[in-house]
């Protein structure tokens, strides 16, 4: 059966048989400065308020990263302006792309190997409260393969270490180990150790160290 949408996910849906004409665009979505990884974030072509074409992102191994392959649907030869917003699941947010497209039957806006970039407007604006305490959250997705995130809240500057381990107690990778100003910030683990190379499947730890906070969670990577 079909996963269920993500909590607080849009109901964007599209009829292609409505349309006469359509166009497919090959992107990678930045989510807050990062290349988006969730397969379950959405993507969303809108023509005012129309939503013309849904996709989510998917791991394509040969570029190893996540890209998102949009089939855009018109009943017009030209004179459209084609936007699109983004949902993500992590964050249950959605927000504004910052890049547009001219509608144009037929046409293929990029590729794999060049794909059109889509940069989504910043998550954490000046206006967003800031973080009240440390916080580490749950990675998600997990289990996970071949990548997952790994949250952390911040409420005011600080030096953050982020390590991974297996379930023997062995660091696998220091992932972070620098200054971060305050607010809500993310780490992507591709499921590599320090040297890039895969680790195998099994449990895996990851330890936060923010200033005097400290804190452990259990992740599961299947291959």
């Amino acid at each position: 059966s079909a996963a269920s949408p993500p909590a607080g996910a849009p109901e964007w849906s599209v009829n292609p048989y409505a349309f006469q004409f359509n166009m497919t665009m090959t992107a990678v979505v930045k989510v807050a400065g990062k290349v988006s990884i969730y397969e379950r974030d959405i993507v969303g072509a809108f023509v005012g308020d129309e939503c013309r074409g849904t996709a989510g992102p998917v791991y394509v191994d040969g570029v190893k990263r996540n890209i998102a392959f949009l089939m855009i649907h018109t009943n017009v030869a030209s004179g459209e302006t084609v936007r699109f917003r983004v949902f993500d699941a992590d964050a249950g947010v959605v927000y504004d792309v910052n890049e547009t497209l001219a509608c144009t039957p037929d046409a293929v806006y990029g590729s794999v190997r060049d794909p059109r970039v889509l940069t989504a407007s910043d998550l954490w604006s000046e206006e967003t409260p800031l973080p009240k305490e440390f916080s580490l959250a749950q990675n998600y997705p997990n289990p996970f393969n071949p990548t997952t995130t790994i949250r952390f809240d911040l409420p005011r500057e600080c030096h953050v270490t982020l390590r991974i381990y297996n379930a023997l107690g062995q660091e696998v990778l220091t992932a972070v180990d620098r200054d971060y100003g305050a607010g809500y910030q993310r780490y992507v683990w591709e499921g590599r150790n320090s040297a890039g190379q895969p680790v195998a499947s099994g449990v895996y730890f990851y330890r936060l160290e923010a200033a005097a906070f400290t804190e452990v969670k259990k992740m599961l990577l299947l291959r």
